[in-house]
C-alpha cells in the first residue's frame, strides 16, 4: 500500500497528469495486482471482510462471483480499511480504494460484451451501430470487436441511446440508432441480461448521472418502471466511472475532504456490483 501511495504521488507532480489518465491506470494495475494476490490471501481480517461483504448481497450472487472477482472486492475493502487507520488518514488520496471496485463493473460488463459483440456489424446495409461508437468497439487492427472493452463504452454498451439527466429525469436526448431503435436488443444483450430483476431493488436509492461532462447528479430511487429503472442503473454506473475512474488521474486525486464521501461511494458501488451481477442471466 506504501508503495502505491509513493506511486500515486510521484505521478500527480508530473506536469501533464490531468491528462493521462490511461496511463495512470496503466501504471496502477500492477500494484492492484500485487495487492491482490498478496493481501487478499493473507491479511488477517479477511474472512471478517468476506463476511462483510457477503452480508450486503441478500440476493444470493456472491455464488456468482469468480475468484478475481472476489479478491477485487477484498482488495478494495482492506485498503480503505488500512488507509482509515493510519494516522495521515485525512491526508491520504483514496483513489486505490475505489479502483479495485471500478474493475469489478468493468469486469462483469466485459462478461456480458463477449457474449454479444459478435452481433455487431460495423458496415454495410446492416450496419447496427452508430459511427460516433464504432472507434470504442472496433478493433482498427481485425476490423471485428474489441477483445475487451473499458469502463465507459461498457456502461455506453448498455444502453440505447445518449442518456441525459434535466433537472432528476432522465431520458435519451437521442438514440444512439435511429429511429428510435433499441441498441442493446439489436445486440442480443437482453439474452443476457433481465431488467426486470431490477424491480427487486424497489425502493433502493442510487446516486446518478447523465453522459453529458457537465451532468448534475442527483439521487434516484429505484421503482417498478422497467425502462426508467434501467436508465437509473446506467445513471449510477455512469456517476461512479465519472466521481472516480475518471478523476484518479487528475492531480488532486480523491481529494482529503471526500475520505467519508468515498466510503459511501465505496457502499454505492458494491451495490451496483450486486444488483449488475443479479440482473444477468
Amino acid at each position: 500500500i506504501e508503495s502505491m501511495l509513493h506511486s500515486i504521488k510521484e505521478f500527480r507532480q508530473k506536469p501533464d497528469c490531468p491528462n493521462q489518465e490511461d496511463q495512470f491506470l496503466e501504471m496502477m494495475e500492477p500494484h492492484i495486482l500485487s495487492l491482490t494476490k498478496r493481501i487478499s490471501a493473507k491479511y488477517i481480517d479477511r474472512e471478517q471482510i468476506i463476511s462483510y461483504l457477503k452480508g450486503l448481497d441478500n440476493k444470493g450472487c456472491w455464488g456468482k462471483l469468480d475468484d478475481e472477482c472476489i479478491s477485487m472486492l477484498v482488495t478494495s475493502e482492506i485498503v480503505y480499511r488500512s488507509l482509515i487507520s493510519r494516522e495521515d488518514a485525512e491526508e491520504l488520496d483514496y483513489s486505490a480504494s475505489m479502483i479495485p471496485l471500478t474493475k469489478v463493473i468493468e469486469y462483469l460488463l466485459n462478461n456480458v460484451y463477449n457474449k454479444i459483440k459478435y452481433n455487431i456489424i460495423f458496415e454495410g446495409s446492416g450496419m447496427n451501430i452508430d459511427s460516433y461508437s464504432v472507434k470504442h468497439f472496433k478493433d482498427n487492427k481485425t476490423n471485428g470487436p474489441k477483445e475487451c472493452i473499458e469502463m465507459g463504452p461498457a456502461i455506453r454498451m448498455l444502453s440505447d441511446g445518449f442518456l441525459k439527466n434535466d433537472d432528476g429525469r432522465l431520458f435519451y436526448g437521442s438514440y444512439f440508432l435511429w429511429p428510435k431503435k433499441f441498441r442493446f436488443a439489436e445486440w442480443g444483450g437482453n439474452d443476457f441480461i433481465d431488467w426486470s430483476r431490477l424491480n427487486e431493488f424497489k425502493g433502493i436509492t442510487l446516486n446518478g448521472s447523465g453522459f453529458d461532462t457537465d451532468s448534475p447528479i442527483h439521487c434516484f430511487t429505484i421503482g417498478t418502471d422497467e425502462e426508467y429503472n434501467r436508465k437509473i442503473f446506467i445513471g449510477a454506473l455512469e456517476y461512479i466511472k465519472n466521481c472516480y475512474r475518471n478523476k484518479v488521474a487528475h492531480k488532486d486525486g480523491i481529494e482529503r475532504e471526500r475520505m467519508d464521501k468515498c466510503r459511501e461511494d465505496m457502499l454505492i458501488a458494491q451495490k451496483l456490483i450486486w444488483m449488475l451481477v443479479h440482473i444477468m442471466k
